[in-house]
C-alpha cells in the first residue's frame, strides 16, 4: 500500500481478526508513524465493496491506541460495516503541517488528509463517505480538518476541542503576525464558512466542576470556556472541567461519535 508521493506501509500487526496496526513510512513526516484500524464486519466477504471511513483523532499527549484502549469503540462496532481508523497525531502534533526554518515537516496534515487516505483507499477500498470526530486536540484537529477541506467529510464532531484558537481566554503559542496568520488558517472559528452542508457536533464542558468529575476536584484548575462564534452545530454543553480519559462517560464518546457523523 502506498500514496502518490511514496509513503508506504511497511509493517502490518493484526491484534485480532479486524485489528490491525500499520505502521507508515511517511514522506510528509520524515520518519515512520501508525495507525490502528478496525475492519468493516463483512471485510473480505464482499468482493470489490467501498466501506465508509470514521477517523477518530487523539488527544494532547496521547497515541493511536487511546480510543480503542479507553473506550469500547471496538464493541460498538461489531456489526457495522465502517472502517474505523485512528492514526497517531504525535503527543502536540496539533494536526498541522509544521514550519519549521521554512520546511514542512512534519507534516501531519499531509500525513492523515494525503498520504493515509490514499493509502486506505488503495488497500482497503475505503469510500470517499468519510466523517471525522476527535478529543480535546484531536476535537480541534477534526473541525480544523474538516474547514481545510471542504466537502471533504461528510460529518465531524468534536468532544472538548480548541475551536477558536484566537479567542482571548486561549493561550498563544507564539506571539506575532506571522504566528496570528498561521492559526487564523487553521482556526475552526474562521473556517465554519466552509462547513456549510457538513453535519457538525460540538460537545464541551462549562469549566465549572460538575457531577462527572473526580471527587476532589480544585476548580481553580479550569480554564474559562471559549465563548466565541458560533456556527451550524449541534451543541452539547455539560457542567464539567477539561480532563482526559479518567471521566467514566467519555468512555461513551465512540457511541456519540457514530450517532453525530454516521447517523446510525
Amino acid at each position: 500500500m502506498w500514496s502518490d508521493n511514496g509513503a508506504s506501509v511497511v509493517a502490518q500487526n493484526f491484534l485480532d481478526t479486524r485489528t490491525v496496526d500499520i505502521t507508515i513510512d511517511s514522506v510528509a513526516l520524515g520518519h515512520t508513524a501508525s495507525a490502528r484500524i478496525i475492519l468493516p464486519n463483512r471485510f473480505g466477504r464482499q468482493a470489490g465493496a467501498s466501506w465508509p471511513v470514521l477517523y477518530l483523532l487523539h488527544g494532547g499527549y496521547g497515541s493511536y491506541v487511546d480510543w480503542t484502549k479507553n473506550s469500547d469503540i471496538a464493541g460498538l462496532v461489531r456489526e457495522r460495516d465502517v472502517l474505523v481508523v485512528m492514526p497517531d497525531g504525535w503527543s502536540l502534533g496539533f494536526y498541522t503541517d509544521w514550519w519549521a526554518r521554512g520546511g514542512r515537516k512534519p507534516g501531519w496534515e499531509t500525513f492523515h488528509l494525503v498520504e493515509l487516505v490514499q493509502i486506505l483507499e488503495r488497500g482497503l477500498h475505503a469510500a470517499d463517505r468519510r466523517a471525522i470526530a476527535g478529543l480535546s486536540m484531536g476535537g480541534f484537529g477534526a473541525v480544523s480538518y474538516a474547514g481545510r477541506r471542504p466537502g471533504f467529510f461528510r460529518a465531524v464532531a468534536s468532544f472538548s476541542g480548541t475551536l477558536d484558537t484566537l479567542h482571548p481566554t486561549v493561550e498563544p503559542i507564539s506571539p506575532g503576525p506571522y504566528a496570528t496568520w498561521l492559526l487564523q488558517a487553521h482556526n475552526p472559528a474562521d473556517l465554519l464558512q466552509n462547513l456549510r452542508g457538513t453535519k457538525l457536533f460540538v460537545s464541551c464542558g462549562d469549566g465549572q466542576v460538575g457531577p462527572l468529575d473526580p471527587p476532589g476536584t480544585d476548580p481553580r484548575q479550569h480554564r474559562r470556556p471559549v465563548r466565541g462564534r458560533t456556527g451550524p452545530a449541534e451543541p452539547g454543553v455539560l457542567r464539567a472541567r477539561h480532563t482526559p480519559w479518567t471521566r467514566p462517560h467519555l468512555r461513551d464518546l465512540p457511541r456519540l461519535a457514530l450517532v453525530a457523523v454516521l447517523g446510525t
